[in-house]
């Protein structure tokens, strides 16, 4: 399945793209520039771009020719972005020097736009973590039957992980096996759960019935 590629616009901001444009144009001002986005939509410049020609880079292949010259901008191993030059002079010495330069000041954006996207989704992993864990406790706290605390951790989790299948186990007292204590998702994805399971377990006893988690959905 392939990955769905990340618009170049929350990855990079256009004022910062325009003012390496600028920067080049200014070392190689006889030679036209643009960056268009992964949908094919013009992001910063000016330069208007056949459609194939993008459609080429986008698919991870370069182009060049007499008169233009076409770069993957890339992010996340995938192409999110085409840099584009036009001109009848792109083997000059300086436009080759302008042009890397350029390329490496969008590279280094763009990574650093990534890490800032892996930081947030980071801080947003472990504030689901959190709340898991604060709604757990919260449901736990208003029960009063123990054998109910299985069905509301699945509860909880799967509202929050939005998860397709899940089981809690919790360990016999001397013994080195589980007790499955409740699922969900089952039996479609029961031999994926289990394998996952056994890793920390000499061997599982299924004690309960898998139950819909639809009459304990709020």
């Amino acid at each position: 399945m392939t990955a769905t590629r990340i618009p170049i616009h929350r990855l990079l901001e256009r004022r910062d793209v325009a003012a390496l444009l600028d920067a080049f144009e200014e070392l190689a001002p006889e030679v036209d520039v643009a960056v268009w986005g992964g949908d094919g939509s013009l992001f910063a410049g000016a330069l208007q771009c056949p459609a194939d020609l993008l459609d080429t880079v986008l698919a991870g292949q370069g182009v060049e020719t007499e008169e233009w010259r076409l770069v993957p901008l890339c992010a996340g191993g995938q192409a999110v972005g085409v840099l584009a030059l036009h001109g009848r002079d792109l083997a000059g010495p300086h436009v080759v020097a302008a042009h890397r330069l350029l390329e490496r000041g969008l590279a280094m954006l763009l990574e650093q736009a990534l890490a800032r996207r892996e930081i947030a989704q980071e801080t947003l992993d472990r504030y689901r973590e959190v709340n898991l864990l604060y709604s757990i406790g919260e449901s736990i706290g208003k029960c009063l039957d123990a054998e109910e605390i299985p069905r509301l951790v699945l509860i909880e989790a799967s509202r929050v992980i939005h998860a397709d299948a899940g089981i809690v186990l919790l360990s016999v007292p001397g013994q080195s096996r589980l007790d499955v204590k409740d699922s969900f998702g089952l039996p479609q994805n029961a031999e994926a759960l289990l394998q996952a399971a056994r890793a920390g377990s000499g061997s599982i006893t299924w004690r309960s019935s898998s139950r819909s988690m639809c009459r304990g959905r709020r």
